[in-house]
């Protein structure tokens, strides 16, 4: 079995043809150096970081313990994970001062209404493929299928191959505009966040209110918010709307 190139960037709209082309032009001059290191060549300033097997979080980890001063990230969507393996990395990349950018598509806030409350300063705009731009030098991005049929996550640092793809990011940047009027006050404050994720795990009221350290009463106005923000009119539906959103991925 070999590896297959992964879907043509979807076509937007005339404004976008350009970043579209560029991501085209990016995907089919990296499939054929993709497809000779997973047959065991190696091939300079291109390594796989991962291909799903469980321990991409470990590999991350050890790449974001090497960022000096920025992560610009666009992805098609990021799902509500009540349990999120990436929230200590975020936290860390906050408390040394790094610039973080995020861009998701329109799709991605209907998807996960809550992303704009723990991602304040998400922008919305086109991501042709799911890609980051670590220091402006190094990039992660998604690419072809592996043997094992997993998408594949490779770090590519060869200026003339990272180029087109900063390029492509520095265009779906320029287009791109706030998710948010005001990047201070998100939908959910970072305590009714809290409440949400504990909701999804199955918690009680009391539980959550131990959890955050607030009286019942206030858990439960926070409930009533995230009820509202997910379109749900029992505490119930709430939680299994937050669990399908949690557990929804669909990468072909």
């Amino acid at each position: 079995m070999t590896a297959s190139l992964p879907p043509r960037p979807q076509e937007g709209p005339g404004e976008y043809a350009e970043i579209t082309g560029l991501a085209t032009e990016f995907i089919s001059r990296m499939f054929e150096f993709e497809r000779a290191v997973l047959s065991g060549r190696e091939v300079e300033g291109l390594s796989l970081l991962g291909d799903n097997d469980g321990r991409l979080h470990e590999r991350l980890d050890e790449l974001q313990r090497r960022t000096r001063e920025s992560v610009w990230n666009m992805q098609p969507w990021l799902n509500f994970d009540p349990y999120d393996p990436y929230d200590e990395l975020n936290a860390r990349s906050r408390s040394v001062g790094h610039q973080v950018r995020l861009i998701l598509p329109p799709s991605g806030l209907t998807r996960n209404p809550l992303i704009s409350s723990k991602y304040p300063i998400v922008r919305i705009g086109p991501v042709p493929l799911p890609l980051m731009v670590i220091d402006g030098s190094v990039i992660v991005y998604e690419g072809s299928r592996a043997p094992n049929s997993n998408m594949t996550v490779w770090v590519l640092t060869r200026p003339d191959w990272v180029a087109p793809a900063l390029a492509m990011w520095s265009a779906a940047w320029e287009v791109s505009r706030p998710a948010l009027d005001d990047p201070s006050r998100p939908p959910l404050s970072a305590r009714q966040y809290a409440v949400a994720c504990f909701l999804a795990q199955g918690l009680g009221d009391d539980a959550i209110a131990r959890k955050v350290a607030v009286s019942r009463r206030t858990v439960a106005s926070d409930v009533r918010v995230v009820m509202d923000l997910v379109g749900a009119q029992t505490r119930f539906q709430a939680g299994t709307r937050l669990g399908s959103m949690a557990y929804t991925v669909d990468r072909s």
